[in-house]
Formats: structure tokens, sequence, C-alpha cells
């Protein structure tokens, strides 16, 4: 929930604050006060510098920086760097509101104008002195106009924004630059009603106008696709409204090997979204045991919820149900029987999913361990009056048991109840892995199955040798609630998972693949992790993912792989002197 409202907001605000960027009238009124509406950062020359080298090591390419300084020195007359630019300072692009209007500046540090002027003739490119301002015709016909304020060359498309623009660009840039190599924020708060407004209605009309009707869509499906866009709409309408600013930022941390993705989000103060937010402090989990430290794979979201946005997962649920209905109804390989319990399956789970946000709080977590030795899993959530979907499980269970005399051989239901939790039980046939690898045969062994348990609270699962002393050590684990620091936590190691398909598909890969698989494991090393969490902050909360650099490595070493089997003729190590 907390992943998916960040996501949405950040589609919402990349449509809302690229208004002034789209031909709207610049500022013709004098500025009384001006604030920042979008603010586009980066650190400087120097510190691309390092980062080059940080992402070339990554790929095979040593000392990138230097053929990068060699590219652009051939393009100054052997000068480092840009002539005139002051590579240790950031610049940026901003935007600003007087409150009606707009104005557009791009903010370049200087130490010597003249010098860029002088090199930018060099590259056939003549400025034009206009009073205190020069002119400048970019080869694609754009007339940028510049003037240096200060110790900023200040940069804009047209005389009147120019004067217009101060002379220092807003704090904001610097603190943007101080922390994150590239950074982005849009304060949208800061923007006028009126643009807003008109911002609003612009993503409304042009989301109706690519509206069609598919072939296959029904003349209800098709109304009901309409209403569900439409109240999306109103959705992201009141979250606009109630937000402040949204930033997005990118940190290279070459020291620590690893890159770093900020998304913030800040609400206005006193607003229901901010109340809503409130509600998410100082929260427990009652399922701190079914988040492995060793697992390959974790997830864990705690949150809850206010009344609106109650409102909107209800309606949300609604709308997947009557999805998942259709899609049903539509198969047809599924048995009437199989489609009616499988719908009813979906219903009776979301009713409890609602009923639980409602009046508890959103609680899951899940974990995988994949490696070459082992192939376990728990996944487990809270769930308010689950009767009806555990009944509805063991409908299935027993209807697969009575059309496969084998499978009603390995299952038992009601198989024991464990600290108030049902137990039901698959175990796996002895000879189900006969025509597996024999690797993957010793990661099962001979007591592998699943097990899913029910309480009047929670439904849980298990998978992998000894399922049930799996859950049950979890559910141990369990016993009482632990306070949690991060509304939601993924991680992700890449290294036992390439372990795991590369035992799981040994006999089926040629010696190409083979080889491919060793390249990646040698790439991945001890730091291969991909890390997800979200966390509250002042007036709002922050996701931030992290890629280690063996995580980046295989990355790189795919794309190589990729772009050659395009017949493109890059190599790692081309482009090294």
């Amino acid at each position: 929930m907390f992943a998916r409202q960040r996501l949405r907001s950040l589609i919402y605000v990349t449509a809302l604050a690229a208004l002034p960027l789209l031909g709207l009238p610049e500022v013709v009124a004098q500025p009384s006060q001006t604030k920042p509406v979008l603010v586009v950062s980066f650190s400087g020359l120097d510190r691309l510098w390092e980062d080059a080298d940080f992402l070339g090591n990554l790929g095979g390419v040593s000392n990138l920086s230097d053929n990068l300084k060699q590219v652009l020195a051939a393009q100054t007359g052997g000068v480092p760097g840009v002539p005139g630019v002051d590579a240790k300072r950031p610049c940026g692009l901003v935007v600003q509101t007087n409150g009606a209007d707009f104005i557009v500046a791009g903010y370049l540090p200087v130490v010597d104008l003249q010098k860029m002027l002088d090199w930018l003739q060099t590259r056939g490119v003549e400025p034009e002195k206009q009073g205190t301002a020069y002119r400048v015709d970019m080869p694609n016909g754009q007339s940028l106009f510049l003037a240096q304020k200060g110790d900023w060359a200040v940069i804009s498309v047209s005389p009147e924004a120019l004067d217009q623009a101060s002379a220092n660009p807003p704090q904001e840039l610097d603190q943007l630059a101080s922390i994150y190599d590239l950074g982005v924020a849009a304060y949208i708060g800061n923007i006028p009603p009126m643009w807003k407004q008109l911002g609003l209605a612009m993503i409304q009309q042009g989301v109706q106008t690519a509206m069609e009707q598919q072939p296959d869509q029904t003349d209800e499906q098709f109304a009901a696709q309409k209403a569900m866009i439409q109240r999306s709409f109103e959705q992201m309408q009141q979250a606009i409204n109630e937000m402040d600013r949204i930033l997005i930022g990118v940190q290279i941390d070459a020291a620590a090997s690893v890159i770093g993705l900020d998304i913030e989000t800040t609400i206005l103060p006193g607003t229901q979204s901010a109340q809503e937010l409130a509600l998410n402090k100082n929260l427990k989990t009652k399922l701190a045991g079914f988040v492995m430290s060793d697992a390959t794979f974790t997830l864990r979201e705690t949150a809850k919820a206010g009344p609106r946005s109650i409102t909107q997962f209800k309606d949300s649920l609604s709308q997947y149900e009557s999805m998942i209905s259709s899609a049903f109804d539509q198969d047809t390989k599924l048995k009437p029987r199989e489609k009616k319990l499988l719908k009813q399956l979906f219903s009776t789970f979301f009713k409890s999913l609602a009923e639980t946000v409602e009046k508890d709080q959103l609680d899951i977590a899940m974990s995988v361990k994949l490696d070459s030795k082992s192939c376990e899993g728990l996944m487990a959530m809270t769930l308010v009056n689950p009767e009806e979907v555990e009944n509805t499980v063991a409908e299935i269970l027993k209807q697969a048991a009575k059309d496969n005399p084998d499978f009603a051989k390995v299952l038992k239901l009601n198989a024991e109840m464990y600290k108030g939790v049902r137990l039901h039980v698959v175990e796996l046939p002895a000879d189900a892995l006969k025509e597996a690898p024999q690797a993957l045969k010793d990661i099962f062994g001979s007591n592998a199955g699943a097990v899913i348990g029910f309480s009047e609270n929670l439904v849980c699962m298990a998978f992998g040798p000894n399922p049930v002393s799996i859950l049950k050590n979890a559910l141990d684990q369990s016993a009482s609630e632990v306070a949690v620091d991060k509304i939601f936590e993924f991680s992700l190691a890449v290294k036992p998972l390439i372990e795991f398909v590369q035992v799981a598909a040994s006999e089926e890969w040629g010696e190409e693949e083979r080889q491919l698989a060793e390249q990646l494991l040698a790439s991945a090393g001890t730091k291969d992790r991909v890390t997800m969490d979200g966390v509250l902050i002042e007036n709002g909360s922050r996701v931030r993912i992290e890629f280690q650099e063996g995580v980046l490595k295989v990355l790189a070493q795919l794309v190589i792989k990729a772009v050659a089997q395009q017949g493109v003729g890059f190599a790692p190590g081309a482009m090294a002197p």
C-alpha cells in the first residue's frame, strides 16, 4: 500500500510539474516574492568525473573519466573542463513563480564568462551582445539569452525572463546538489492555483481523449473502466492539492560502492493526507518472525490507513475483484466449478483484507531463501475474520483431492493446531522430483512440501523441506509485537538467486549459459543486494532504493551481453587508453 501510494504520487506530480515547460506564458509582471516550483540540480563536473570512474569500473572500463576528459578537451582546445566554468560548483535549471506566472532560468557557475563566450565562438556559435546580456543562436535554431549575475551565468529563452531571474538560484539548488549527484524537486504547494487547476484539467482531458474501447471489451466493461479512471483522477486531484513537495534524487557513493535513489514526498500540514500519514507513527508488527535475516528475498509492510485511504482501498479491491471475475468468466480451460471456487476465494479474501485495513492495520511479511543448497519460504499477513477464506481454500483442496487420487494421498487437512493456528499440509511425493537434477533433489530433500495456516486474525504459509517446522519457528518468533521504524522494507540478494537458477536449470543450459552464470556470480561478489525502505520524515515520507556494487556489475554484464548480441560491437575496456 505504502509503495503503491508513493509511485502514484510520483506519476501525478511528474505530469503536473512539467507544466512550466510546456509552453505556458513566462512572467509578464514584476515579481514580488518568487518561490521555486521546479529545481533540477547537477552536482558539477568534478563530481561527474568521480562518478564516471565508478560507473566505468562496473562495466570493466577503467579510467573512464580520463577518456571523457580527452573527448571534452578535443572540444575545448585542450583546456581542462569547460572554459570559464567552475567545475567544483553545481549547475541547474530553476522554475520559479511570482504568484501568477513562471520564470524559467538555467544557472551555470562561472569564473570567467568571457572565456566561455570565446569558446562558444570556436564551436561556431556567435554570441551577440545586447545591452548587458548576450543572445546565443544555437545550431538547432533555438535562441538563448544569458547574462552574468554575480558568479553565475543565468540563461533563459527570452530577455524578459532573463531580466526577472534572480542573481542567485534559490538555496534549494545548493541543498539538492550537496546531497545528490542529480536531483529534481517539484514544489507543488508553490504552483499558483490557476495553473494547478489548468494542469489538472489538461491531464483529465488527455486521459479521456486517449481512452478507447477495445475490441474485446463489452460496453459494461468499458463503462466500468471509465468510472475507475474518473475515480483515480479525483484521488489524484486530492493528492496534488494537499501535496507540498516531491523530490527525486540520485546519489552515487563510490566509497561505499552504492547507488541510491530517493523519492521524498511532503504533505501540507493540517490536510487530511497529513492526518492519515501521522497514523503511521510508532507502528508495531506482529510478524517479525517471518522476516529471515539470511533470506534471498524479503518483504515487509506495516501501515495504517485513514478514512479516505480506506475508502479508496476498498474501491480498488472492488475493481480488482470485478476484473478477476471477468477474466475467470472468459477462461475456456477452467471448469464451471473451478471458476466458482476461484472467484469465491478472491471475493472472500478481498472482503477480509478490506475489513483488516479498516479495523486494524496492514501487516504483511514474506521471506524466500534460494541458493545452491536452499529452497524455502515464508509468508504471513494479519487478516480479520479469515474463516470464509479458510473454508474456500479447504473446499478447493478437497476438490483437487477428489479429482486427483495421488494428491489426496499427500493432503492433510486440519493436520494439527499450533498456538491457535490450524495447519493444512501438503507433503511432496517421494518421486515428485525423479526427473529433476540431483542438486535440486538435494535441496528439497525427502520431506518437502507446503503448509498453510489460519487463526482468528492470521493467514500464514511455508514451503520447502520440513515446512511445518519452518512455520512453527516463525510463529514462535512472532509471539510478541515488535516496534518498526520502517513502514516498508524490501531486499533482494542477486548472487544466491543466480546460484539457485544455476542448479535448477543446469541440465537444460548449454556451455554459453553456464559461462554467463559463472561471470555473473563472480561479478555479484559479496555486495549483491537491492534494498528498498520506506520511512516517515517531517510532514512526509521517503522511499530509498539502493543498488550495491555487485548488483550494478551484474546489470552491466547483462547490458554488455545484450549489446553484443545486437552486434553493436561494444566490449568492456574498449574505451580504455
